[in-house]
């Protein structure tokens, strides 16, 4: 987990909290859990405003449970460049069968010949 935040003189600053294993299964309720003990060490519930994750629906969740159970002020961001990598290769996957399709085509008019 890591944090990032604003100085007064509106400079980014970032940490990393915690690097820790988490043992499976990793849903929503175990992340929640992790998620506000490293909170909790840090003595960070009252002033965390924004949490940043993938959109595993296992985080979604996390942080859902986090808000209705911990700290009901924060909210929560999906992490933009995930979102796109997610399109990204859905797009790639369209393409590469339609080179596929191509390429027997090519095959197709080659033994006409």
């Amino acid at each position: 987990m890591t944090a990032i935040w604003l100085t007064a003189d509106f400079k980014f600053q970032e940490a990393l909290l915690s690097c820790n294993h988490l043992p499976y299964p990793h849903t929503g309720e175990v992340i929640c859990k992790e998620l506000f003990q490293i909170l909790e060490s840090w003595n960070l519930k009252s002033t965390t405003f924004t949490v940043v994750t993938d959109n595993g629906i296992n985080m979604v969740k996390a942080v859902c449970l986090l808000k209705e159970n911990y700290l009901d002020q924060i909210q929560h961001q999906s992490y933009i460049m995930h979102t796109l990598q997610l399109s990204v290769m859905e797009d790639l996957k369209q393409c590469k069968a339609f080179h596929h399709q191509i390429k027997s085509l090519q095959i197709f008019f080659r033994l006409l010949k």
